[in-house]
């Protein structure tokens, strides 16, 4: 057996009563949470996704055909837009999960969906629970993927292509000469990637300094009067370009010119999704680590 599949098998185990264990919320792994007395989903045909991450990356699995409901936010494929919608990131409706007749759910219960992950297993749906904060995170989510949906050969082609990509960044290191780098996640309250994050991992793979001291939290905010040049030399803008917009209007307010850090962004989110679309998020960021002036 795959030794992430016997992960999840054992995972999903029943207790010593006979029922299955409740979600861990101080594991990082993917868990497999069953009914009672049910078995693991074999190639699931009805898939609910409650991630934007989840849907991509099953649809680049070859399993976009079985997906037959997604959160509000799920705009990738374009496919995906056309399907059901059951909710956002921490309003998923119960009832319309249920109506879609699912033999698999998968959520990130990092997005605040662990008390409905209890409530679906009691109402007899099997639930896969995955992470991606971290790098690592991100490899077993896609692995998890690909086993519970049959497609494990694919789900490590991606990996070996997004390792490839991982590899060649590393190699250019094309943020040495950008300075201390705080990548922006949210504005209102400012929310910044923080150390053990997919992002910093990244940004530090390519020779950038982290503005974020190592004791922070993954997610943590930040106060404006962070946001000078006396701590940071360059924003990176990671939620595209209506959070870039917003945190320009609040520098500007808020700033002198000669103390706000130069601000770069994408013309579409980037590494927002712990999943196959970093690799191609690697270019881009190669190109905004880039001193101004310098080659593209």
């Amino acid at each position: 057996m795959n030794p992430l599949l016997l992960t999840l098998s054992l995972l999903a185990s029943p207790g010593p009563a006979g029922t299955v264990a409740p979600f861990d919320a101080s594991s990082r792994k993917p868990q497999l949470l069953l009914p009672d007395g049910a078995a693991a989903p074999r190639e699931p045909k009805r898939i609910v996704s409650l991630a934007p991450v989840v849907t991509e990356t099953l649809f680049l699995l070859g399993r976009g055909e079985n997906v037959v409901g997604v959160t509000r936010y799920c705009d990738t494929p374009a496919a995906a837009q056309a399907l059901p919608k059951v909710g956002g990131y921490v309003d998923v409706s119960l009832e319309r999960v249920l109506a879609l007749r699912p033999d698999l759910v998968i959520a990130m219960p990092s997005l605040g969906q662990r008390e409905l992950l209890e409530r679906l297993r009691g109402a007899g749906i099997p639930v896969l629970a995955g992470f991606g904060d971290s790098l690592r995170e991100v490899h077993e989510l896609v692995r998890a993927l690909g086993d519970v949906t049959g497609s494990a050969a694919r789900a490590s082609t991606m990996l070996d292509e997004l390792d490839g990509a991982l590899a060649r960044f590393a190699k250019a290191r094309p943020g040495t000469g950008a300075g201390r780098v705080l990548a922006v996640v949210g504005v209102e309250p400012v929310v910044v990637a923080g150390p053990g994050t997919f992002i910093a991992e990244i940004l530090t793979a390519g020779g950038a300094a982290s503005a974020v001291e190592p004791g922070a939290p993954q997610w943590p905010t930040w106060p404006l009067e962070r946001l000078s040049r006396r701590h940071v030399d360059l924003i990176l803008v990671a939620a595209g370009p209506d959070t870039e917009r917003a945190l320009t209007r609040v520098l500007e307010s808020s700033l002198p010119a000669a103390q706000r850090p130069r601000v770069v962004g994408a013309p579409t989110p980037l590494l927002m999704r712990p999943g196959p679309s970093i690799a191609r998020d690697l270019e881009t960021l190669t190109r905004l680590l880039a001193p101004p002036g310098g080659p593209p």
